[in-house]
């Protein structure tokens, strides 16, 4: 069960130190002595949770995170943790979540800091994730953001029987495809850029069978992204060939990566819900780039479960090999 003895907050200029109470099951985040009111920014807020392996705090005086960032960073947490659980095994979900993410059990790992820095974006470089002072974090965020430290888990940008590789050249035949067996996520050998009108093969993340539609497809995330796509940036291949070979290497692998962590993120909460799942949904997102709020159409060829399937039953049982046994002990900290 929770404890407060999980871990403590501590704002620098008072000589309180906050309990906290967390349940990864249900996902919550509650400071319970003193009361500090939700939207407090405390300067360089840090807490510590040394049973999930967690030391959230900010490296400057300025942009510190609010108690609500801390209960979006939990949640997100705590989410993954319990989709980790039931796809890997565990009797807690923060024991899937330290040995999957390797962390020690002696100290907190596995690093959330604000920097104040003017960018809206998080950026995981592991085990540190730090998100700048223009972005807008959500537990979405956070999770996308595990879902790159998940890929550096699994080999990094390496093809093959790692995360990334498999997102790139799925094992399905080299491409997610639906019901109808069209291409959901792959290499279309005829696609074309409805602005140029020009025409090429291209790999593509595609625009059906996400949780919600895109804010952009740009190169730099948008401001204030869309749940379920973070980073849905989208070149077009025989466009980017043009370009010198490491622009193009690096423009692949970042394409890739994006793909990645936002698979692992829709995942995240499809593994953890039952009925209509929350997360991958067979809707199609095509023609609502920009726009997170509008319903989509559905699409009956099942995109979301295609989505879906290939990771629970394919991709995740194969990187089972990379992990380390998961088993039911209570970490004892």
């Amino acid at each position: 069960g929770a404890s407060p003895k999980w871990g403590r907050v501590f704002i620098p200029g008072s000589a309180a130190e906050y309990a906290y109470l967390t349940d990864f099951n249900g996902a919550n985040f509650q400071i319970i002595a003193p009361s500090v009111p939700t939207g407090t920014r405390g300067i360089g807020v840090k807490v510590e949770c040394p049973e999930c392996g967690l030391l959230v705090h900010s490296v400057v005086t300025e942009g510190a995170w609010t108690v609500t960032d801390l209960r979006d960073i939990f949640a997100g947490v705590a989410n993954t943790a319990e989709a980790l659980r039931l796809q890997f095994g565990g009797e807690l979900p923060h024991n899937a979540f330290r040995l999957i993410f390797r962390l020690p059990e002696v100290a907190p790992a596995l690093v959330f800091e604000k920097s104040s820095a003017s960018d809206t974006y998080c950026r995981t470089v592991y085990p540190r994730i730090t998100c700048y002072a223009g972005n807008d974090l959500s537990e979405y965020t956070v999770v996308h953001e595990l879902g790159h430290a998940f890929t550096y888990h699994t080999g990094e940008s390496v093809t093959g029987s790692t995360f990334y590789g498999m997102i790139r050249n799925p094992p399905t035949g080299g491409a997610i495809l639906d019901l109808s067996g069209g291409i959901v996520l792959g290499v279309i050998p005829d696609r074309e850029n409805p602005t140029t009108k020009e025409r090429g093969s291209d790999w593509t993340r595609g625009q059906r069978g996400w949780g919600s539609a895109a804010r952009s497809l740009d190169f730099i995330p948008a401001d204030q992204p869309c749940d379920f796509q973070q980073n849905a940036y989208s070149p077009y291949d025989f466009e980017i060939a043009r370009l010198p070979a490491p622009t193009q290497e690096f423009l692949a692998r970042t394409e890739t990566n994006e793909t990645a962590a936002d698979m692992f993120l829709n995942w995240v909460y499809s593994r953890i819900t039952t009925g209509e799942m929350y997360g991958f949904k067979n809707r199609n997102y095509r023609d609502l780039v920009g726009d997170c709020v509008s319903a989509a159409p559905g699409d009956t060829t099942d995109p979301g479960v295609a989505r879906f399937s290939i990771l629970t039953d394919n991709i995740m049982p194969t990187l089972a090999t990379w992990f380390p046994t998961v088993t039911p002990t209570p970490f004892a900290g």
